[in-house]
């Protein structure tokens, strides 16, 4: 079949070349783009020699179309080649609220049909996947590094530690990542709750405790004096010790949590033995 080789200008058009499909429709062709201005090239395949409107209910062959981008010198500022990157948070991740996790992208040399790619996240700790989800972000050749963010949900499932990790199959077939670790606050999924009635009391004086935990809690419970954390400090039960007895650690050297291993030292509680109060579901009615 004999087909037309075009280059378009604003609305007009131009014959560069005649072609001649093969037995599979396929026509091999080469330019000289040395005498050509030094622009980006619009080229159109076609059945006619110039590029005509389609007709109401007439047969037509859809045009071809490709744009031949010319190469631009690299600055010694822009990126050379497809990269990602997560930005550092300097406090750690607040329990219990949704944060943002700024990921800086730069896509280099792509041809991408759709003017986009997909950027995946994942957030791991202790060798699961808690959260997941990808983003589109906008390719603009020659553009310097651009930002985008994703939200993660703050849970305690991801201490000690949870990994961010960003990837992204570029229409190349090429695969870019990149990974953070951040720690979150110690926080915890039970909440148990201790309050004293009156809050102060002279010596003597009756007051009265209430512990308020989930149904089936088994609650270890503990009352010293206040003058026993300055004679013994750093020896009570606080959140940094709650959170050791998850059993694992962070390693001393960067690896991915799922290679994490359990700690080989065991949690030690308070020296002074607790009173255990298992907890149910107390009912309330009023007239």
């Amino acid at each position: 079949m004999l087909v037309y080789l075009l280059e378009k200008k604003g609305w007009s058009s131009h014959r560069l070349q005649n072609l001649t499909t093969d037995s599979r429709g396929i026509a091999s062709f080469s330019l000289n783009t040395t005498t050509m201005p030094k622009e980006d090239i619009n080229l159109i395949v076609s059945n006619t020699p110039a590029v005509e409107n389609t007709r109401y209910r007439v047969p037509y062959f859809n045009r071809g179309q490709h744009i031949l981008s010319l190469i631009q010198p690299t600055s010694p500022h822009s990126k050379t080649s497809s990269s990602l990157a997560i930005q550092k948070m300097e406090k750690p991740l607040a329990c219990g609220e949704e944060v943002s996790i700024t990921i800086q992208y730069a896509i280099v040399g792509e041809t991408v049909p759709k003017g986009s790619v997909d950027v995946v996240y994942l957030a791991l700790s202790r060798g699961a996947i808690l959260q997941h989800g990808h983003m589109k972000v906008t390719v603009q050749q020659g553009s310097p590094v651009t930002e985008g963010e994703v939200t993660l949900a703050v849970v305690p499932e991801m201490a000690p530690l949870v990994q961010v990790l960003v990837y992204s199959l570029l229409p190349s077939e090429t695969v870019i990542a990149y990974s953070m670790n951040f720690p979150p606050e110690k926080c915890f999924r039970h909440k148990v709750l201790v309050e004293f009635s009156p809050s102060k009391a002279v010596p003597g004086e009756e007051n009265t405790l209430q512990l308020s935990a989930q149904p089936g809690s088994l609650c270890g419970l503990s009352t010293v004096d206040k003058s026993v954390h300055i004679m013994e400090p750093g020896k009570r039960l606080d959140a940094d010790k709650g959170v050791s007895c998850t059993g694992l650690r962070p390693p001393q050297r960067p690896q991915p949590p799922w290679q994490w291993r359990s700690a080989s030292t065991f949690c030690w509680l308070p020296s002074v033995p607790p009173l255990c109060l298992p907890l149910t579901w107390a009912s309330h009615s009023s007239n």
